[in-house]
């Protein structure tokens, strides 16, 4: 397996993220044309678990809706689960993107229709942004 594709991932890296695909976007030939997965990680700026998103997208297919897709059905797998209290009790999802394209071009607070809102940004520079689930309570007041 070669994971020349995304460039900086190594094969290991690659292997290890197998477990956490959640979706892939193809042509209609079904060639691959992206991939999405998603972890559990603690975010220290909103006190709570949440849902990280990652999405990768063929530089000959961004200007495409796949990346848009795969955030939209990426999001909702988890909150379908969270909503219905099956599976991992995070209560929203977070985006990270440091792509320029996306942060000059789609710099709206709230992007729709992902339903994910820009909460800062993170030390890479990356524009971060949250989506809370259906029925997601605030942490307690420290």
């Amino acid at each position: 397996m070669s994971c020349g594709c995304v460039k900086g991932l190594s094969e290991e890296e690659a292997r290890r993220r197998v477990s956490e695909v959640l979706l892939v976007a193809t042509t209609d030939s079904r060639g691959l044309v992206g991939a999405s997965s998603a972890y559990v990680q603690h975010n220290p700026q909103l006190r709570m678990d949440l849902w990280y998103y990652r999405a990768f997208v063929a530089r000959a297919h961004r200007k495409s809706n796949r990346g848009v897709t795969l955030a939209m059905t990426g999001r909702d797998r988890p909150r379908e689960r969270f909503v219905k209290r099956r599976g991992h009790a995070c209560g929203g999802g977070d985006l990270e993107g440091g792509e320029r394209r996306l942060k000059r071009h789609f710099d709206d607070a709230l992007w729709l229709p992902t339903d994910f809102t820009f909460i800062g940004e993170n030390q890479r520079g990356d524009h971060v942004r949250v989506h809370y689930f259906p029925g997601a309570l605030a942490p307690p007041l420290l």
